[in-house]
């Protein structure tokens, strides 16, 4: 039985985000599964972790479910080679003025590339409580 004295220790909110705001210029893939044919979007990462990223783009969201592929530079890595991954569009939407947003999960890749993104958001991190 549960001591009804004792308190769970509170996570601070900024322990617990697992994903970093960034701005971080892309270009997105995808295959349109009605129209069996690849297209190509343009905008940035605003968000990213290490279960995927929030892609946001001024020409159009990608629709869910749609299966993507990208390639990106993490600033202040640039040693690093780029980001590439497969991923799976999640939800889409609509955005402030002509914006879309797009929640795509990685599905393929490396494990270099995922410890690329994990060192990148621990450095954002830290620099966020600085």
């Amino acid at each position: 039985m549960e001591n009804p004295f004792y308190q769970k220790p509170q996570k601070n909110l900024r322990e617990s985000r697992s994903s970093v705001h960034a701005e971080i210029p892309i270009t997105v893939v995808y295959c349109c599964p009605s129209a069996k044919e690849e297209i190509r979007v343009h905008g940035r990462v605003a968000d990213i972790s290490e279960k995927g990223i929030l892609f946001v783009s001024l020409e159009q969201g990608i629709p869910p479910g749609a299966e993507v592929r990208a390639t990106f530079q993490l600033p202040c890595l640039d040693i690093d080679p780029p980001i590439k991954f497969m991923g799976k569009a999640l939800r889409s939407k609509s955005i402030e003025g002509n914006q879309y947003a797009t929640g795509v999960e990685f599905k393929e890749i490396s494990t270099t590339n995922l410890r690329s993104i994990r060192s990148f958001v621990s450095l954002q991190q830290l620099g966020e409580t600085l």
